[in-house]
């Protein structure tokens, strides 16, 4: 009875770390996007792209890639070159966006909107002959 207790507590206690472990990545992907926006916002866009590949990056590897906005994170640096005028790369994570977020059915609005910049981009660099790789 006393190993049948110990075992119950063990396996409460460890699906309760698993949570918490899960609740501080969740926590710590929310403070990084807080940390890149307001890079973005005081137009740091250079400092902003490292914590926003940081946020993704963490998201990925805990498997938070369903969260919207993990893909926003996406946009946003593919924002972020495009405000560096580098469009190819801003290309890259736009279309990034647009594979990520055709994978999660609520992530539609984000989906319209990377489709809607791919066009925007397209049409800029067709419009000023911008070389691209």
């Amino acid at each position: 009875m006393k190993r049948f207790i110990f075992l119950l507590v063990t396996a409460v206690l460890l699906v309760a770390s698993g949570k918490s472990q899960a609740n501080r990545d969740s926590l710590y992907f929310f403070q990084l996007l807080d940390q890149a926006e307001n890079l973005y916002s005081a137009k740091k866009y250079e400092a902003a792209i490292p914590v926003y590949k940081m946020a993704y990056e963490l998201a990925e590897q805990k498997k938070m890639l369903n969260y919207y906005a993990a893909t926003n994170c996406l946009l946003a640096i593919g924002d972020c070159y495009y405000n560096s005028e580098d469009y190819p790369k801003a290309h890259e994570y736009y279309y990034t966006a647009l594979l990520n977020a055709r994978n999660y059915p609520h992530h539609a609005k984000l989906k319209n909107t990377a489709l809607r910049i791919l066009n925007q981009l397209h049409q800029l660099i067709q419009q000023k002959d911008i070389a691209f790789p």
